[in-house]
């Protein structure tokens, strides 16, 4: 299943307002400057000189998490890489103690034995973004590519069975915006789980919005306009 027309609507109108409720002519102005500047090999805008946009963040202890139960490499994020947890989800309420069950699997199934939960940050439908394992420390992945230099962030849900929501795709911009300030990291390496290893995640839907490359325009302009921060 692909992502829906609606989908894709409600995800720029979602980022819209995370990137701090523009105006559609703003927008279009703004994406203009952004050309010329890029014409002119001029680099992005100093962060320190943009108006703030804050993610509010649930702390792992506001989420039950458990602490790490051996020792992790650290590493510095240079890519930025979607995953979902491929579990549907239906009603929300439950997503946080999903995510426990995610970590208790994570970290107790013979099979993984992960030093803590292997995602760095956890967005659920409602567009709550949760603290996963220190984004200092490299993170975990059950298939074949080498996670050490990626910041890795996960939705909550089975994207091969049902759509994102506008405020978790906005949630996710606004992530990878962060990241692409505080790392340099350029918002064209934006990709999915599937880009490196042999599997379907992060789902149809969610990849669909990888390939057009709506995610990264996304992240581009909000890290463009506004200096984000958690």
């Amino acid at each position: 299943m692909g992502a829906s027309s609606m989908s894709r609507r409600g995800f720029l109108a979602g980022a819209a307002v995370v990137a701090g409720g523009l105006a559609a002519a703003a927008a279009a102005q703004g994406q203009a400057i952004g050309a010329v500047a890029r014409r002119a090999g001029k680099r992005p805008p100093d962060p320190s000189t943009l108006p703030a946009l804050k993610i509010r963040v649930i702390r792992r202890e506001g989420w039950g998490a458990r602490p790490p139960q051996a020792k992790m490499q650290r590493h510095k994020p240079k890519r930025l890489t979607l995953h979902h947890t491929g579990v549907f989800l239906e009603d929300n309420s439950l997503a946080p103690a999903r995510l426990r069950r995610h970590q208790n699997w994570h970290m107790d199934d013979p099979d993984h034995n992960y030093p803590d939960i292997a995602y760095h940050f956890m967005v659920d439908m409602a567009g709550n973004v949760y603290e996963g394992r220190d984004w200092r420390y490299r993170g975990d992945t059950a298939t074949e590519y080498d996670p050490t230099g990626h910041f890795l962030v996960c939705c909550e849900g089975d994207f091969d069975q049902q759509e994102p929501t506008a405020e978790q795709l906005a949630s996710v911009a606004a992530l990878f915006a962060w990241a692409s300030q505080k790392w340099s990291i350029k918002p064209r390496r934006l990709k999915g789980h599937q880009d490196y290893a042999s599997t379907t995640c992060p789902g149809t839907a969610l990849e669909a919005l990888v390939q057009d490359r709506s995610l990264h325009q996304s992240a581009r302009r909000i890290a463009g306009r506004k200096a984000v921060d958690l």
